[in-house]
């Protein structure tokens, strides 16, 4: 006999590791319907999350090109395996303050043109029922940026601004608009 025999927990692993890849050859199931898959971040000292489906990556500690730009809410750009995308920094969007530390976590995301959305801390992946989601407004909440933060959303006894990435780009198009309209003038 060749190899170390089997362990109970070899067994384990072996059968936690088939499962998990037939999870993703199984339909979805009805109660993964009521689920909202999200990520917890932190911007200033507030606690956000995104809606994981809004977004194409998630990276650490990349490098930015800065830019000359008269927009200050763009680091710059960042490089990426098929070619580059502006960075914008999340916090600037959100109506904070400049900030002297930079941004280490990076989401990319893709409604068009790929961008990326910088922030400084990343508190990981959570699943919370759709009902735990509620209007910011019928909150009565007034988060910083509430503006781009239209709901919000309980996730370990933090109530957390769900940011709309929809809004941000539209505000980011607006942006870049306005900056090409001042150019041509």
């Amino acid at each position: 006999m060749t190899g170390k025999p089997r362990t109970a927990g070899t067994r384990s692993a072996a059968e936690l590791a088939r499962q998990f890849d037939r999870s993703f050859a199984d339909p979805a199931r009805a109660a993964d319907e009521e689920v909202e898959e999200l990520l917890a971040i932190r911007v200033g000292c507030d606690a956000y999350a995104v809606r994981l489906r809004d977004v194409t990556g998630l990276m650490v500690d990349r490098k930015i090109v800065p830019l000359p730009t008269p927009e200050p809410a763009l680091l710059g750009i960042v490089g990426l395996r098929n070619g580059i995308a502006p960075v914008y920094s999340l916090a600037a969007l959100l109506g904070y303050g400049p900030t002297a530390e930079a941004p280490r976590w990076l989401l990319l995301v893709d409604p068009g043109p790929q961008f990326g959305l910088a922030f400084p801390e990343f508190d990981g992946h959570r699943r919370v029922a759709r009902a735990d989601v509620s209007s910011n407004r019928e909150a009565g909440a007034a988060a910083a940026g509430s503006a781009h933060v239209p709901e919000l959303v309980r996730i370990d006894d933090t109530r957390r601004g769900l940011i709309g990435i929809a809004g941000l780009t539209e505000d980011i198009r607006a942006r870049v608009a306005n900056h090409d309209r001042t150019k041509e003038r």
